[in-house]
């Protein structure tokens, strides 16, 4: 039971952060299921925001999830400098708000974002209408940011 976190898309290049499996504490990492499995099947980013789609992510932050996240993050490992940081966005069901985990591997920092967007939305909409709205939450102003870790 409980509301799914359906990946939207990334931001900041996540497709060119490549992970440090190797280096990782796996023992601290296998506290989600997700990120082991991700161990053996993800090369980047992007792929691993992928393989959160239809889970329990947002909402559902326990220390251990968290504690894995962070090791994630410390070992992202970017194929070019940049000073844009990755974020993997995805909507979450039961209400309309949209989440987001934005990666800060130099500062070891997690942010989540988050955008209640019940403004942009109505009844009314077709199913299209509103994956289009879906489709560009990542792009709009107004999303907060908080400490993962807070």
């Amino acid at each position: 039971m409980g509301n799914n976190s359906l990946y939207i898309g990334s931001r900041g290049n996540a497709s060119n952060y490549e992970i440090d499996w190797e280096s990782m504490d796996t023992e601290l990492l296998f506290k989600s299921s997700r990120l082991e499995y991700c161990y053996k099947n993800c090369k980047n980013l992007e792929e691993i925001g992928e393989a959160f789609n239809e889970s329990k992510l947002f909402g559902y932050f326990d220390y251990d999830l968290i504690m894995a996240i962070h090791e994630l993050n410390a070992f992202l490992l970017p194929l070019e400098l940049t000073d844009i940081r990755p974020v993997l966005y995805y909507e979450w069901e039961g209400a309309n708000i949209a989440y987001g985990l934005q990666f800060d591997h130099e500062n070891d920092c997690v942010n989540q974002l988050s955008f209640d967007y019940e403004y942009l939305v109505s009844e009314r909409m077709t199913s299209e209408e509103f994956s289009d709205v879906i489709k560009v939450l990542p792009d709009l102003e107004g999303w907060e940011f908080s400490d993962l870790l807070a």
